[in-house]
């Protein structure tokens, strides 16, 4: 069986986080989100949790607004904070779920902010992969019951 490297996943207990963790199982990955008590607004506590790993999957994202939970606050100042503790900790590479129409000036500021945290994986002087996805859906995700009614192919 091949060995994965350690890699750290924000958004680790959401839809593909979660998912990402159970394929690489217990041994190499480090589930990092709200949910566990790390989350990407503290530097300082994401670079403890990146030590002793290769690889950062950045997972975490909102698909809407609420709160303190804001485009700004975690598509773009939690990437930045990802950013940060990936170099603290030595981490070599930082692997981006984004959106497939993530883009500048669009009139969007979810696809702005999306776009805007790439700009700052892109910048980074890490190794990185952008992931730029359109839907994903599967068991266990909370749109699997609309998208199966709703298909007529």
């Amino acid at each position: 069986m091949t060995q994965h490297p350690r890699t750290a996943i924000t958004g680790g207990t959401g839809f593909v986080g979660r998912h990402l963790a159970e394929r690489l199982g217990p041994e190499t990955s480090v589930v990092i989100s709200r949910r566990t008590g790390v989350d990407t607004s503290d530097v300082d506590a994401l670079t403890r949790a990146f030590e002793g790993c290769e690889v950062v999957a950045h997972c975490a994202g909102i698909n809407r607004e609420i709160g303190d939970q804001t485009y700004q606050h975690v598509h773009i100042e939690g990437t930045a904070n990802v950013v940060e503790a990936a170099k603290r900790a030595g981490v070599r590479k930082v692997i981006m779920l984004s959106f497939l129409r993530a883009r500048p000036d669009c009139g969007s500021p979810y696809h702005e902010s999306k776009w805007a945290a790439e700009e700052l994986i892109r910048d980074s002087g890490l190794d990185y992969t952008i992931l730029k996805a359109g839907m994903i859906y599967g068991r266990g995700g909370s749109r699997d019951a609309r998208f199966a009614r709703s298909s007529t192919c």
